[in-house]
């Protein structure tokens, strides 16, 4: 799993730099929901995405967004897929 997450990470970063932030806000969530260590450049996204300190334009809240559901949906297909184990 841990080169899984690698691989998204490094994904979600080309994703970043070519501006395709829901793409890496996807990539995001799905390797915060593998691993949480990828959270640790969820601001750094967010700063990038924005161009700057003003967080509240619509490329940084894609990015949120978009990670936020991705981690909560799969973390849902998992908890449907394998019940109270999960």
């Amino acid at each position: 799993a841990d080169a899984l997450a690698a691989l998204l990470v490094l994904r979600l970063l080309a994703a970043a730099r070519a501006r395709r932030h829901a793409v890496a806000g996807l990539l995001l969530g799905a390797a915060v929901h593998l691993r949480l260590f990828p959270l640790v450049f969820a601001p750094a996204l967010a700063l990038h995405a924005a161009g700057g300190w003003r967080l509240w334009r619509p490329a940084p809240l894609r990015l949120g967004v978009a990670a936020a559901a991705a981690a909560a949906g799969l973390s849902a297909l998992a908890g449907w897929t394998y019940g109270p184990a999960y």
